[in-house]
C-alpha cells in the first residue's frame, strides 16, 4: 500500500483550496492519491466520477478553478500552474515532487531512489527542464540545478539522460563496456525502466495498460536476442535505451479488442509475443 504526505493545513491556510466547490476538493485529493510518484495522473474522468460518487465533472473547469487565486491586497486574479495538461491523456500536479520529497531545508535529493525515477518519468514527457526552470521543485546542489548558465544545463541533462549524452561536456567519465555484453552480465530490469516502459505503452497504444510482469518478460527475451556477445554497446545505459526503443515496435493486445485494462499476458505469454514482434 502506497503512503503519501498530506497537508493538514490546506483546509485553513490555502485560500485557493478553501474556495473550491466540494466536488473539486474531492477531485483534488483523489487525483493526488491516484497519480504516479512523479505527480502525473492518467486522466480518466469516468473512473473519477464513479469513485467519488458524483454525476458530472468538467476537467477544464476544475483545472481553471484550481489554478486561480486572487491577490489579497489588490484583489487581482492570479493564474497559477498547479495543474498542467500533458498532451491529451495526462494531468500533472506540478508541486507534487517538491511537497512529497523535500527535506527540512525545502530541497529535494535527486539521488533518492523514488526521486530519481520520478525525474526520469518527467524527462520522458519532455517536461523536466520546464519544471526545473520554473522552480516547481528545488534540488539539492550538486544533483540537478535549474540555472540559466550553460554549465548547469549540462548537469541537468547529464543526470536525466543516464549521464551518457554529454560526456564530452562533463568532467565525470562514464565507464564504457569496451566489449559486447552477454545476457549473463545483466540481471533484472531496474524499476525505473519498467515504469518508463509501461508509460510508453500507455501513451503509444491508446491508454493500454500492461503489467510489470509483461515488461520483465520482454526484457528476458531482449537479453536472449540482443545480449549475445555480438552487439556492441558503449555503456550500460545504452542497453536499457535499446530495450526501451524495442518496446515502441511491439504490437500489444489485451485479447478483448480494446486498449484499456490488463493485457492478461503472463510472463511466458509476453516472451512468446516478443519473439513474434521483435
Amino acid at each position: 500500500m502506497a503512503k503519501r504526505m498530506t497537508d493538514t493545513d490546506i483546509w485553513k491556510s490555502q485560500r485557493w483550496f478553501r474556495k473550491l466547490e466540494p466536488n473539486y476538493k474531492l477531485a483534488w485529493n483523489y487525483i493526488k492519491d491516484q497519480c504516479n510518484h512523479a505527480g502525473i495522473w492518467n486522466i480518466d474522468c469516468t473512473d473519477l466520477m464513479e469513485d467519488l460518487g458524483i454525476d458530472g465533472f468538467s476537467l477544464t473547469d476544475f483545472i481553471s478553478a484550481t489554478n486561480t487565486e486572487y491577490d489579497k491586497f489588490s484583489g487581482k486574479k492570479i493564474i497559477k500552474e498547479r495543474l498542467v495538461i500533458l498532451g491529451d491523456n495526462f494531468l500533472w500536479i506540478t508541486g507534487f515532487l517538491q511537497f512529497q520529497y523535500e527535506n527540512k531545508e525545502g530541497k529535494v535529493n535527486a539521488e533518492a531512489a523514488p526521486v530519481k525515477t520520478a525525474l526520469q518519468i518527467l524527462n520522458g514527457y519532455g517536461i523536466l527542464e520546464q519544471a526545473l526552470i520554473k522552480g516547481y521543485f528545488t534540488l539539492i546542489k550538486g544533483s540537478v540545478r535549474a540555472k540559466d548558465k550553460d554549465k548547469d544545463k549540462d548537469i541537468d541533462k547529464d543526470i536525466v539522460n543516464n549521464r551518457s549524452s554529454i560526456k564530452k561536456k562533463s568532467k565525470e567519465k562514464i565507464p564504457d563496456f569496451n566489449t559486447m555484453p552477454l545476457k549473463s552480465e545483466f540481471g533484472d530490469l531496474p524499476e525505473q525502466y519498467i515504469i518508463s516502459s509501461k508509460e510508453l505503452v500507455y501513451r503509444l497504444h491508446n491508454k493500454l495498460q500492461i503489467e510489470s510482469d509483461t515488461v520483465t518478460g520482454l526484457w528476458e527475451v531482449f537479453k536472449t536476442q540482443h545480449l549475445t556477445g555480438h552487439n556492441h554497446y558503449p555503456n550500460e545505459g545504452k542497453v536499457y535505451s535499446h530495450f526501451i526503443n524495442t518496446i515502441k515496435t511491439i504490437k500489444f493486445s489485451d485479447g478483448k479488442g480494446t486498449n484499456k485494462g490488463n493485457t492478461g499476458n503472463s510472463p511466458s505469454q509476453a516472451r512468446e509475443q516478443a519473439r513474434r514482434d521483435y
